[in-house]
Order: structure tokens, then C-alpha cells, then sequence
């Protein structure tokens, strides 16, 4: 069973990574971000999971309207492989999960 992480620096080298996309308007908290009351903290709607093979992002974003969901989510998947393999640790996502939450 893969272990909820608190590694700031990923967590906000993720979001840097997701907000950096075309389309993407922002993150928005997920019901465990709202419960913890880190709703308003950097990394909200971005959960980050290490597992026995790599990690596991889980992601909420709302989009931009006039960008298609599936270019902006395979856009997002792509940077966000990168960034998690970019940390030296040859580690990479064993899966990363994008779920659109909504369009503004």
C-alpha cells in the first residue's frame, strides 16, 4: 500500500509543473485537502503518493475554457513524468492521475 507523502519540495515542483500548462486555470483542493484544512496551502489539489515502485500524483485541476481536456491532461501527465524523474532519484510515477474538476 503506497504511504501519503509530505515532501514539499516535489509537491511544489509538481504544481509549478501542472500550472505551467496551456489550459490550466488552477488546483483545486481535493475533500482531504478542505478535511486538513490545507486548502490554502501551496500544493492543494495535489496528492503525491510513494509506492514500492515510484510514486503515485494524484491531481485536480479545473481548466481554461477553449483548450481541450484531453491535450491539456496529456500535457499535464507528460510534465509531471518529467518533473518526478528529474529529482536524481531515478525514480518515476508509476501512475499519475488527472482529473478535471472543472471548466472556467
Amino acid at each position: 500500500m503506497a504511504a501519503e507523502t509530505r515532501d514539499d519540495a516535489l509537491i511544489e515542483a509538481v504544481t509549478r509543473a501542472v500550472l505551467e500548462q496551456p489550459g490550466v486555470a488552477f488546483l483545486q483542493p481535493g475533500i482531504a485537502d478542505l478535511l486538513r484544512n490545507r486548502a490554502r496551502t501551496p500544493g492543494s489539489g495535489v496528492r503525491v503518493r510513494r509506492g514500492t515502485r515510484g510514486y503515485a500524483v494524484e491531481l485536480h485541476v479545473v481548466l481554461r475554457r477553449g483548450y481541450r481536456a484531453l491535450d491539456v491532461t496529456r500535457r499535464i501527465r507528460a510534465a509531471v513524468q518529467g518533473t518526478v524523474a528529474g529529482r536524481g532519484d531515478r525514480t518515476t510515477p508509476d501512475r499519475v492521475t488527472v482529473t478535471v474538476v472543472g471548466v472556467v
